[in-house]
């Protein structure tokens, strides 16, 4: 007897019903009537004695029907395995930055990190991979404006894909920058260092009142300059453009000139984020913010809608897969080293004591308070877990230090769209 997976997201737009699996990450689009109210009774019976129609068969082939029953135990025991061999390391060579961008949560009260804090790091990837206890290395950069400090980046990066074929370890590198100094010849050197993850913020048509250069000028069209000079490359490579949204944000010109380019482009991916009051000295208060989940969610199948009806690729559908909204911070071997040598497990909260975990304290002296770091790792899943069908993206760790602020050992922290 066939059935309809448990694990299905549905996203309803104006004309079409978009079905996602969260097992294998296959994406269906409905948008003929027809095949959207057949669906509809395939999900009302839940059960077929066999395969006949022309949707049934695709359903069944992208995995949304199964022939056998779905056990989800094996998946745990897997995912907490790949967590344990995963080694995950976040660089920020400088806490300045070229932008002044309204929300921002950062202070820039770090320049450049010295020679003492990248050998230290470097030191501390030798001997972390030598151990022979991980099978990958994620090494992000971030910032400040990490494309500020390239040669940080490049001395460090370097050594890792050294240390990688040394001790047969994979290696997968991103960088989150705000485009504006990524031209064609920079993006060229970091693909060569195997940097092929970028995720890039453009806010629409919003941008120029929201992401401005230090001095006050506009940065999108360098940054769209930017995008479509890379966009002609044929290498292999992944681009991310995070759109920071805002309440009624729907100009749809925006969308139209991502299309011209990127339309059919599956290196580049759209993700829709609500901007939050994440902290720090600015004005987000003074923003028209999204106020409560069914309004963010309202407001992203919108821009889900824009994106589909342009075939453009959603990178919100990628979070509902397994592991893809765990927080890099639940991970037992992931540290965030900050160009003033302090360390930490989370990107955001600079300002939570909980979250400096540690420091360099000379090129061969590493210090970390185990007691802390323990605080962001937690194996525990709640009972309401196992009846969710995000269980498997986001385990419960979407956001450990929503639960550490919020002083509940297992909070439930799931992610705004789920």
């Amino acid at each position: 007897m066939y059935q309809l997976s448990n694990y299905i997201s549905e996203f309803k737009t104006i004309s079409k019903l978009v079905l996602v699996s969260l097992k294998t990450g296959n994406l269906l689009i409905l948008s003929d009537q027809a095949y959207i109210e057949e669906y509809q009774k395939i999900k009302h019976q839940n059960r077929l004695s066999s395969i006949n129609t022309q949707l049934e068969a695709a359903l069944y082939s992208s995995g949304f029907i199964t022939l056998t029953p779905e056990d989800l135990s094996s998946h745990i025991g897997v995912i907490k395995n790949k967590m344990k061999k995963a080694l995950k390391i976040i660089i920020l060579p400088t806490e300045k930055c070229n932008f002044r961008c309204a929300y921002c949560y950062e202070s820039f009260k770090h320049g450049k990190m010295s020679s003492t804090y990248i050998n230290a790091i470097k030191n501390f990837l030798k001997k972390k991979l030598s151990t022979g206890n991980f099978t990958e290395l994620h090494l992000n950069w971030f910032g400040g404006e990490p494309l500020l400090e390239v040669q940080v980046i490049k001395e460090i990066q370097s050594y890792a894909l050294e240390l990688c074929l040394l001790y047969n370890i994979n290696i997968s590198s991103n960088i989150t920058t705000n485009g504006y100094l990524l031209d064609i010849s920079l993006f060229q050197e970091l693909l060569d260092l195997k940097i092929n993850i970028f995720q890039i913020t453009i806010d629409g048509e919003n941008h120029d009142q929201k992401r401005v250069l230090i001095s006050g000028k506009p940065t999108y069209q360098k940054i769209i300059s930017n995008l479509k000079e890379i966009q002609k490359s044929s290498e292999k490579y992944q681009i991310i453009l995070r759109n920071n949204i805002l309440t009624d944000q729907f100009d749809e010109s925006f969308y139209d000139e991502l299309k011209s380019f990127i339309s059919n482009d599956s290196r580049f991916e759209v993700l829709i984020k609500p901007v939050g009051n994440w902290g720090g000295n600015n004005n987000v208060e003074k923003l028209n913010l999204l106020s409560t989940r069914e309004i963010i969610t309202q407001n992203m199948l919108r821009h889900f809608s824009l994106l589909i009806d342009r075939k453009i690729e959603i990178y919100n559908f990628t979070e509902l897969l397994p592991m893809h909204s765990i927080c890099y911070a639940a991970y037992p071997d992931s540290y965030v080293f900050r160009s003033n040598g302090d360390i930490c497990k989370c990107t955001v909260y600079f300002d939570l004591p909980e979250n400096t975990i540690g420091k360099i304290i000379s090129e061969n002296e590493i210090y970390i308070n185990e007691k802390l770091a323990n605080l962001w790792v937690t194996d525990e899943l709640e009972k309401k877990c196992f009846a969710c069908k995000h269980m498997l993206a986001c385990f419960n760790k979407s956001c450990p230090a929503k639960r550490i602020k919020s002083g509940i050992s297992y909070a439930k922290t799931c992610s705004p769209f789920f």
